[in-house]
């Protein structure tokens, strides 16, 4: 039987539920592992950087050298993140 393909939300409304509780308000790229670890926020540091400079990222800013990201701003990009089709056997 071959396999159905089923669209899928790029992120689950129960996990960006949850980020807006427990993320900080402000986001630096510099700390991004950080939030990865304890937070388990998708996204590698390199792979933000890559998005920036592509326009593909979600909406930073720069203090001095330093970047970050508004949680609110962060979240609602991850919404709009374009669904991918997964596979269900």
């Amino acid at each position: 039987m071959p396999a159905k393909e089923v669209a899928a939300p790029a992120v689950d409304n129960i996990l960006i539920k949850t980020y807006e509780r427990i993320l900080p308000e402000v986001l630096w790229r510099c700390q991004w592992n950080k939030y990865r670890l304890q937070f388990g926020v998708p996204f590698s540091p390199r792979s933000l950087s890559n998005r920036a400079a592509l326009g593909t990222g979600p909406p930073c800013r720069l203090l001095g050298r330093r970047v970050y990201y508004l949680k609110g701003e962060f979240l609602q990009w991850l919404r709009e993140l374009p669904a991918y089709r997964a596979s269900v056997e």
